[in-house]
Formats: structure tokens, sequence, C-alpha cells
């Protein structure tokens, strides 16, 4: 029987130190590629006994040595990863002369690839999965707050009146797109590198192809050196995270921002929130804010892994086993925030009248001056000047710019453009109406109530069709799963 060690470092070099192991060792972050570590051993037995290469019998044992491997299975530090600890626990029960087959025609360098992908896959599943809870808790929310008006901000200074229905649908569209990007990812995240050995593939007929479908792969990654060495799938995904979570924190930013005293606009849930430990008035945003600063560390681990592999040349150098658990931190991370986002957004209450009462004339402004430029045959750059002229003047009078609109507009207008015009009190009134303010703007993708109702029914069918990716790919790793337990049965029918 051979010694744990022995069996990665044979008769070519002697033991490492306790510190180098240490060093080496990345069985912290190879937790979750225990399960499909022991998929992919048993998909290439099955492929090798398919090829002729290995014997039923002895496949037979080393599947059902695999099948053992469960939650309890404790990875030990000294044989450096995951994939040592499988082959050691194989051997440990089967002896080396069978167990040490288990690495026949494969790498390491393959198989973590390969790991790495099939959970990848599945954790993008589960972050769509998220992301729809959040769009169908932002859709409802549209649905239910069309009448709440509300400032719109630029450089954080009002501008436009708009409701709160139009600016969340702004939230669900940002989060659209990250949808995309994440399933156009899946695709190329699915491709399978088993069967590439360690770089240059191996002298033994390996049918690639045949590994793939059993474990649930659309394709493989073709060429061996591309296939055990890029890690480009993990950057992209964690690129998707960053724009995904930079997203997400504009949502709790407004959150926090909207619940301070000052604006009012938004009560959340004492759920998500706490007390200070001396001042006990206080009611402070603080799930909020932690997802805020979640974005900060994606950032982080998305620097860093560009930094690890930026310089490496073709071929596999361990350096990227540092990547993975960045990639980790940033799916789970990333995970937990949209979850929770959705749980509070989900029990927000908004405050209707604190947003009214924040409404002013001067975010009709621009309004006013492309009517008079469209009404009066004036340019938009003349209305322009004579709107910002009374609108001065309405913040030194501190009078309603609609009044001072009243009595001098016809003067202005005069003033600057020599023209005289006839504004009527009704027009004005109409136009300084808030609520047939917001009405009148039915260009495609404004805050109308008939724009709005018309984007929301638009979104909640693409949601519907968006959520048919994720139970078609489901699905589709569901069948691999049967099809690699119907394959077991069948070899163990062949072979005892």
């Amino acid at each position: 029987m051979t010694n744990n060690v022995d069996i990665l470092r044979g008769n070519r070099l002697s033991k490492t130190s306790d510190l180098a192991s240490s060093f080496i060792s990345s069985v912290n972050d190879d937790l979750p590629l225990i399960e499909p570590v022991k998929k992919i051993n048993i998909a290439h037995m099955l492929m090798l006994v398919k090829q002729n290469v290995l014997d039923k019998k002895t496949a037979n044992k080393c599947i059902k040595t695999l099948k053992l491997i469960d939650d309890s299975f404790k990875l030990n530090s000294s044989l450096e990863d995951v994939h040592m600890n499988v082959e050691s626990f194989v051997i440990s029960r089967l002896g080396n002369e069978i167990g040490g087959q288990l690495n026949l025609a494969k790498s390491r360098n393959d198989q973590v690839a390969t790991a790495i992908r099939m959970i990848s896959r599945t954790l993008i599943l589960s972050i769509l999965t998220n992301i729809h809870e959040l769009q169908k808790v932002i859709l409802n929310l549209s649905k239910t707050h069309t009448d709440y008006l509300m400032p719109s901000f630029t450089h954080l200074q009002h501008a436009q009146i708009i409701t709160l229905s139009h600016n969340l649908l702004a939230h669900y569209d940002s989060l659209s797109r990250d949808v995309e990007r994440f399933q156009e990812t899946y695709y190329r995240v699915n491709k399978s590198p088993q069967g590439s050995g360690a770089i240059a593939s191996v002298i033994i007929d390996v049918d690639r192809d045949y590994i793939a479908k059993l474990l649930g792969f659309n394709g493989i990654v073709e060429n061996s050196i591309d296939a055990t060495t890029t890690r480009d799938f993990c950057i992209e995904l964690m690129s998707n995270l960053t724009l995904l979570m930079l997203n997400i924190e504009k949502i709790v930013n407004e959150l926090v921002l909207w619940s301070t005293s000052e604006f009012s606009y938004v009560e959340i849930s004492d759920e998500f929130s706490s007390t200070s430990s001396i001042m006990p008035q206080k009611k402070n945003p603080v799930i909020a804010e932690l997802i805020r600063s979640k974005s900060s560390i994606i950032i982080g681990d998305l620097v860093a892994s560009i930094g690890i592999i930026k310089s490496l040349t073709l071929g596999y150098s361990i350096d990227i086993q540092d990547l993975t658990p960045r990639l980790w931190n940033s799916i789970n991370k990333s995970l937990s925030s949209v979850h929770l986002l959705t749980i509070m957004l989900s029990t927000c209450k908004f405050n209707k009248e604190s947003m009214f009462k924040n409404l002013d004339d001067t975010m009709i402004a621009a309004d006013l001056a492309n009517y008079m430029a469209s009404n009066y045959n004036i340019s938009f750059r003349q209305s322009h000047h004579i709107v910002g002229t009374l609108s001065k003047q309405a913040l030194v009078t501190d009078r309603p710019l609609s009044y001072i609109v009243k009595n001098d507009l016809v003067k202005m207008t005069k003033k600057i453009t020599g023209k005289t015009i006839n504004v009527t009190s009704d027009e004005i009134d109409s136009i300084f109406n808030y609520s047939k303010n917001v009405n009148s703007k039915t260009t495609k993708g404004s805050p109308s109530n008939s724009e709005t109702n018309r984007m929301i029914k638009l979104r909640q069918v693409q949601l519907a069709d968006s959520s048919k990716f994720i139970t078609k790919e489901q699905n589709s790793l569901n069948k691999s799963e049967i099809l690699l337990e119907k394959s077991i049965n069948n070899l163990s029918g062949g072979g005892n």
C-alpha cells in the first residue's frame, strides 16, 4: 500500500516541509469541488471502459468506492488538494493496483478546470434565479406606485418630475442586462476541458465528447493547452458579478439616502435595521450599507484575479489556484446581497407625501422651455434663456416659478427676443400641474402612466421568457445526472 505523500511525489522528490505543504495546499478552498471531482472521476472511468482502455471490474470497484465519498469527507492538507485526497481515498480502500488506475489518462490540470466550471455553471443559475426574484419584487412595486410623484436627480440636485415606478423600472432594466450577461457567460462556462491531460492531451484515445455528455456540458474546450490553462471564464464571471453589484449598489444607495430624515421617502423594515449602542432613537439601514460595501470587496477580488493571471504564459502554473477562492467569495457575496435586497425591498414602505412635498415648480422649467420653443416660434436656446432668467427671479424673490411665469413671461420674452407672445393663464396652470406634466410625456420610455404600464407588461413577458433559460439549463444538468447514474448501473451489471 502506498503512503499518502508518495502518491503524488513518488521517488522523484523527497518529503516537503510542513510549512511548504501548508503553503501549497488548496484544501480549504477545494471544499466546493469535492462533489464535481467525484463525478469527473466516475465519468472518466466510464469513458475508459467504453474505449476498452480499462476493464469493467476495475472501473466498477473504483466507481463504487468513489460513491462512498459524501458530505463527511475530510480533506487532508498534506495531500495538497481535493484531487489527491480523492485518489488517496480510493487507493486506501482498493490498493495501488486497482485504485492507482484512477488518474489514468487525466491530470489534475484538466480535472480542476472542469470542476470549477461545473460549480460555476450551477452558481450562475442560482445567481440568475436570485436576480429574477429581485426583478419580480421591483415589477410588483412598480405596478403599485405609478401615482407616487417624486423628483428625479442630476448631480444629486432636483431635475424633473418622475414617478417612483419609473425610477424602479430603471433599476429593473439594469438588472436585465446583468441577466443577459450571465446567460451569455453560461454558454462559455459550460464547456468541458476534461480529457486534455496536463497540457498536451494523452497518448490514450480519450472520448472527450462522451465525458462532456456524462457531465452535462454543452461541448468541449477543444485545444488542450487552452482547456487546462485558461481562466478567462472566471474573469468574465467575476466581471459580470462586479457589474451586478454596481447595479445593486445603486438601489441600496437610494434606500440609504431616502431613509434619512432629510428625505423620508422610504422606511426600511426593522428586520433590516439596527439601532445605536448609545442613541436609542436611531434606526440605521445597516443591511443596505453592508450590501453597498460588498461591491468594493468584489471589485478587489476581480482586480486580484486579473493580477494573478496577467503575467502567465500558456501552460498551467499553480498561481491560478489562488484565483479560485476569489471566485467563490465573489459569487457567495453576490448571492447573499441580491437575496437580502430582494426581501428588504419587498418590505419597504414608501412615503408618497414626503416625495410630493419635495416637488417644486423649478422641475417644470425644462418642459416650459420646450413648450415655448415648440409652440411660439422661439428657438430653444432663447426659451432656455427666458426660463432661466425667470427661475433666478423666483429664487431671489422666494416665489413659485409658476407665479413668476404668469406675471413676467410675456414681458421677459419681449425683452429677450423682441417677440410678443400670448400665453394664457390656463396654459401655464396646465404646464405646472405636476401630474399632468408627467402624463403628458408619452415618448417611449417616459414616466407617464401609459408608458409605465406598457413597460411593466412588456417586462413581465420578458421575465417569464428569461426564466425559461434557467429551467432549460437546469433540466439539461438533471438529465446528465440521470445519464451518469444509468451508465454506472449498466456498468455494475457487467462487472463485480
